[in-house]
């Protein structure tokens, strides 16, 4: 028998190589599909990510794996060039969370596995919701209320209004549902090949010697600093110009935090201590914007994202489109134009306030917060995860430049590709 502490570390060998995996993924596909402007790339990327956490759960049943697993690769996510991205982080923790909890009943049990991986993607799309209404405030969720509850009760509408939520939901709900069936499989399988091809030749993941040498530069010789490695990997996947920038950043932010608060706070509380809350949050809006470009231009610059502006104008006028009528053909203009102009400018401060705090916080500041929480298997696993990332990054930009062209031919390979990359993780569990 091996003693709990065996157990341990090979519980957090697994969380360490899986977290790793999943975080190279974002890193590596996720950008790339973003690069190419390729439509529903989180949808794809959710997906990706469930196989990735219920095959895991498959070869490996033990509880909370899935949880840290989860935290790992927010961690890693978070050397994204341009700093903390804070919303996918958040995404991968919650979306981490809802799988677990939800395949507490049985690991590898299919069922179980479609049922977590239906509600991670119900989970994705709930908090694109979310995202919303914290860009563009209640004025949001009152029109989208407003609008379904409308939809769904007029007599001439609520049969199509409910059959076309449920027909959504329902699609949605196949698709993660798909992508569990999927992850199991894949387990299984997993599970038969690492049981043929046996344990006498385990050797890490594309570590040949040809690579081996390649990568000496970039793995840390002080694998217990967790800082230094993050601060090393954020130089190896950043643009000099890029880090130039966010450091320049950094430099400003104890003299813009004192405006950030404040101008923040008035955004939140204008709407419940004043009637008229635009003659607060309009200026608030103007002094941010005044700070920014005085302090971090480089902020100020990024929020010329056509995208962004196309988005928050469409989702700003039909808000106040809806909100204006009482569908009975009286319009409330007043109400209208207020909430466009409340929603649009709010879009515009909370798109910058975030971009700005996330490019103002050192990764190594965020990564410090382990040591506060006093998880130092977390911190090892950290840190363990830092020195494997330069080779899984290695072998997923090689696989993709080895794609095929043809849909139904980059489906096979795709397929082919996770399943290689989780032999390897698996055996890499073991290596280390």
């Amino acid at each position: 028998m091996h003693s709990s502490q065996s157990y341990r570390d090979k519980y957090w060998a697994i969380v360490t190589v899986f977290g790793t995996l999943w975080g190279g993924l974002e890193l590596t596909l996720g950008t790339f599909l973003h690069t190419l402007h390729v439509p529903k790339t989180g949808l794809i990327m959710v997906s990706l990510s469930l196989i990735l956490l219920i095959a895991q759960r498959r070869i490996f049943p033990a509880r909370g794996l899935t949880l840290c697993t989860g935290i790992i690769a927010a961690c890693i996510k978070s050397l994204s060039p341009g700093g903390i991205i804070v919303g996918p982080m958040f995404g991968i923790i919650s979306e981490a969370l809802v799988v677990e909890l939800f395949l507490l009943p049985g690991s590898k049990n299919y069922i179980s596995g479609i049922i977590a991986a239906g509600m991670g993607v119900l989970w994705s799309q709930l908090i694109s919701v979310f995202r919303k209404w914290i860009i563009y405030g209640d004025d949001f969720i009152k029109a989208l209320f407003k609008f379904i509850s409308k939809f769904l009760t007029l007599e001439s509408t609520s049969t199509v209004g409910w059959t076309l939520l449920a027909s959504v939901l329902g699609a949605i709900f196949l698709i993660g549902g798909m992508a569990g069936f999927w992850g199991g499989r894949l387990g299984r399988r997993v599970e038969n090949r690492i049981a043929i091809i046996g344990k006498e030749d385990i050797q890490p993941p594309a570590m040949t010697s040809s690579n081996r040498e390649n990568n000496e530069e970039i793995i840390p010789e002080n694998t217990e600093n967790p800082e230094q490695t993050a601060n090393q990997m954020i130089a190896s996947i950043s643009s000099p110009k890029h880090a130039q920038a966010d450091e320049q950043i950094i430099k400003t932010r104890k003299y813009i935090l004192p405006v950030a608060v404040i101008t923040l706070m008035i955004q939140i509380l204008a709407g419940f201590w004043v009637q008229n809350d635009l003659w607060w949050t309009i200026p608030a809006l103007a002094v941010w914007m005044i700070t920014l470009g005085i302090g971090a231009k480089n902020v100020l610059k990024s929020i010329w994202w056509p995208k962004f502006w196309l988005i928050s104008i469409l989702i700003s006028l039909l808000c106040g489109i809806i909100l204006a009528i009482n569908f009975e053909g009286e319009w409330n203009y007043k109400l209208g134009i207020e909430a466009t102009v409340r929603m649009l400018s709010r879009g515009v401060f909370v798109f910058s306030w975030i971009n700005w705090f996330t490019r103002s916080i050192r990764s190594n500041e965020f990564l410090g917060i382990w040591q506060k929480l006093r998880m130092p298997n977390l911190g090892h696993a950290l840190t363990k995860a830092y020195t494997l990332l330069p080779v899984w990054l290695d072998r997923m930009n090689e696989l993709v430049k080895k794609r095929p062209r043809g849909f139904i031919n980059n489906c096979k390979y795709i397929h082919e590709c996770i399943l290689i990359c989780l032999v390897e993780a698996v055996r890499q569990t073991d290596e280390l």
